[in-house]
């Protein structure tokens, strides 16, 4: 990987506000339990005012860090319960990915086993990735992964 683009990431994951971290690790569990997380479920698990959270999310949604759907938190970390060009089949559950790497990183980091169907742009090709607790054990293709510097790849949260 390319130095300046993993340093680029870094830096950038320093400029986030603590709540905006804290929001994006609580929001990411509860859409691992295949629901959306309210505001309030949110502001609950913080102990944080509603008002507080809303302004959090909405600032993420702005920046390309969130996606929600009027109270509900649909989507954060790369995770997304709505419909994307990569699909996770994790735990006995379906999820999306907003990217390639969200789609190897995310079975990754959980570890267990999983399926992955991403469709590749720009001829809308799927492949299929397998992992085995957490490792890639197999593909229906040769992949490759480019990364982008984050004021690149941001912008793109949601389905790309």
């Amino acid at each position: 990987m390319d130095s300046r683009v993993l340093k680029a990431w870094e830096d950038w994951e320093h400029t986030r506000s603590a709540d905006e971290r804290a929001v994006t690790r609580t929001a990411f569990r509860r859409l691992l339990t295949g629901r959306a997380p309210t505001i309030a479920d949110l502001a609950c698990a913080l102990g944080a005012s509603d008002q507080a959270v809303t302004q959090t999310v909405h600032t993420m949604v702005d920046q390309g860090l969130a996606t929600a759907d009027g109270d509900y938190v649909t989507g954060v970390g790369g995770l997304s319960l709505v419909p994307a060009p990569h699909r996770l089949q994790w735990n006995g559950r379906r999820y999306w990915t907003w990217c390639a790497l969200d789609a190897i990183g995310i079975p990754a980091a959980l570890g267990g086993d999983a399926r992955v169907d991403s469709r590749v742009a720009p001829d809308g090709t799927v492949v299929h990735l397998y992992f085995q607790d957490g490792a890639w054990t197999d593909s229906d293709a040769t992949l490759g992964i480019r990364l982008a510097e984050p004021q690149v790849a941001r912008p793109l949260c949601g389905g790309t």
